[in-house]
């Protein structure tokens, strides 16, 4: 099967960092509206409802494109650069129209090109993302927009009736998606291909966001004006052959963590089971209570006090040992002088006497 046809996007020499941008909202200066990314040096892509609340136009996104202006601030980047929404460029976000319906999208044009040396390219796909794949979101909630944070999600195996797809936060800690991440992008494994743009966010319960696919993405980019598409770079097969090494590099870590986490329990259940057996053959309260403890160390996953139990088991078992020793020695140096003796009545005698004594 023949890999998607791709466009050469903007990425960064900081990392696909760079291509992010955020801009406030309109009643709350400093308070985050939404996020933004570029898609060339002087072409950006976001959510019309981020435009909407950037320029206060209150709860319901127009259905004509804003004349405002918009600014929009580049943290990895440092800079900030002023835009206009590209007028064939507007899609509201509108219920009706079902799944082949592009809504809740914004390009805009930057009133001048970022030509940081730091910034290159990065490959956006024509065609549908690769449904059931991995992939990874990068963007920042409220208060973190100076700092940006990277969530791996996994895609649904197909879009929603509205044609667009459900993202799953695959952590179930640190960083998820919140508010604020509407107009992000969504990235494959590698980060080197735009797969799409956050458009929905769930609550952090639910730990499930939208997005449009990049398909809708360079079709808006194909209707917007003639030669939109022409003033980025295409791509060759770069960008596959990085998706497909990181996916086989990501799958080979995986199983190496299986495994070892697997061992690790095996150890673990081995710990149990001598501790346990230790336990049981020893009467004296305070043994028991140690094996309690180690045990519980070790359901914890804490094996410090089940080491420092065996220890002391080996060290009582080397001290059985060495007087076990030491009375077969004194017993074999008995039979030895038996042996010299002949088999008469000072025989028996002998051995009454040693019996008693």
């Amino acid at each position: 099967m023949e890999e998607p046809s791709q466009l050469r996007m903007a990425s960064t020499g900081v990392g696909p960092a760079g291509i992010y941008a955020w801009m406030t909202k309109a009643d709350a200066p400093g308070k985050l509206a939404g996020s933004a990314f570029l898609l060339a040096p002087d072409i950006a892509v976001t959510c019309a409802h981020v435009v909407r609340d950037h320029l206060g136009l209150g709860k319901v996104t127009p259905d004509n494109p804003p004349s405002g202006e918009l600014l929009l601030r580049f943290p990895a980047l440092d800079c900030e650069r002023k835009a206009t929404v590209i007028p064939r460029g507007w899609y509201a976000s509108r219920p009706e129209g079902g799944a082949r319906k592009i809504r809740d999208l914004a390009l805009l044009q930057l009133t001048s090109p970022i030509e940081d040396p730091e910034l290159s390219c990065i490959a956006l796909a024509s065609t549908t993302p690769p449904g059931g794949r991995k992939g990874r979101i990068l963007g920042a909630g409220p208060g973190w927009q100076e700092h940006e944070q990277d969530i791996p999600v996994e895609l649904a195996g197909a879009t929603n009736a509205q044609g667009r797809w459900q993202l799953t936060d695959l952590r179930n800690h640190g960083f998820s998606a919140v508010p604020g991440y509407s107009g992000s992008p969504l990235f494959g494994e590698s980060m080197t291909v735009i797969w799409g743009m956050v458009q929905q966010v769930g609550s952090p319960e639910e730990r499930v966001t939208l997005a449009l696919g990049a398909d809708r993405l360079h079709k808006a980019l194909q209707d917007a004006s003639i030669g939109l598409v022409d003033r980025v770079r295409l791509a060759g097969e770069a960008e596959a052959k990085a998706e497909a090494a990181m996916r086989n590099f990501i799958s080979a870590r995986e199983s190496q963590w299986a495994e070892k986490e697997a061992r690790r329990e095996r150890e673990l259940s081995e710990l149990r089971l001598l501790v346990a057996n230790l336990a049981s053959e020893k009467s004296a309260p305070n043994h028991k209570i140690a094996a309690e403890q180690a045990l519980q160390g070790l359901a914890e996953g804490n094996a410090e006090k089940a080491q420092a139990f065996l220890s002391e088991e080996i060290d009582r078992d080397r001290k059985r040992g060495q007087e076990a020793f030491q009375s077969a020695a004194s017993k074999a140096r008995q039979l030895g002088v038996l042996l010299q003796y002949p088999r008469t009545p000072e025989l028996r005698w002998l051995v009454s006497a040693r019996q008693t004594g």
